[in-house]
């Protein structure tokens, strides 16, 4: 994949998301590029690269990481309410008991500042983004686990 990268400058992100989801799990040497990879795509303007990244940093339990991905990868499309349920299932979906019990206030926080950007944009656009009852559920989950 990364000689496909190199060659296909068009694609190239593609191939280093390939490579860093696929990285799980494999030798350090594997994943010590993989993160390199991750911070270089972090860095890219994107509307579909932040969501996979979030679960990547979740599975390596990176959760300042992950949730500052989210906030910078939301911006890209922070009308869509789609994008919005995305990011909120792939935050459900990678978040295991161990990964929240680690880092509680940082979640904590991490969810604080997505739910303030989400009112944000709220409040500068006519339309209303009404998040899935799934998404809905997720943060109720955790808003309890904070009062816990």
């Amino acid at each position: 994949m990364e000689k496909a990268a190199q060659l296909d400058y068009y694609n190239r992100n593609d191939y280093l998301l390939s490579y860093v989801m696929s990285a799980n799990g494999e030798s350090s040497d594997i994943l010590a590029q993989a993160d390199i990879y991750a911070e270089y795509l972090s860095q890219q303007p994107s509307n579909s690269i932040g969501v996979h990244l979030v679960g990547y940093y979740l599975q390596r339990q990176e959760v300042e990481k992950a949730f500052d991905v989210a906030l910078n990868s939301i911006q890209y499309v922070k009308s869509d309410v789609s994008a919005w349920d995305e990011l909120f299932m792939t935050l459900r979906s990678y978040t295991t008991e161990e990964i929240y019990l680690t880092n509680p206030n940082s979640y904590q926080e991490g969810i604080a500042a997505l739910e303030d950007y989400l009112a944000e944009v709220q409040a500068d656009q006519l339309d209303t983004i009404i998040l899935n009852s799934v998404s809905l559920a997720y943060l109720e989950t955790i808003h309890s686990l904070a009062i816990s």
